[in-house]
């Protein structure tokens, strides 16, 4: 569950291949930190994003879909 989302756009990207990159930063119980970033070919960063997320289960994910 996104509990944040922050995306900055820092260039336009052109048609063609587009290379995206994320990793976690920490990882807790309950909550994760993560960043990701979307470059061109030549290595120009088109966006850069930084986000947080409540971690669920997928047996909890799966009853809610039940109801």
């Amino acid at each position: 569950v996104t509990i944040d989302l922050h995306v900055q756009y820092l260039g336009s990207a052109r048609p063609g291949e587009l290379i995206a990159e994320g990793r976690c930063i920490q990882v807790g119980k309950t909550i994760a930190f993560i960043e990701g970033s979307l470059v061109d070919p030549e290595g120009k960063m088109i966006a850069r994003a930084t986000a947080s997320g409540r971690l669920v289960s997928p047996e909890k994910v799966a009853a809610r879909r039940s109801e």
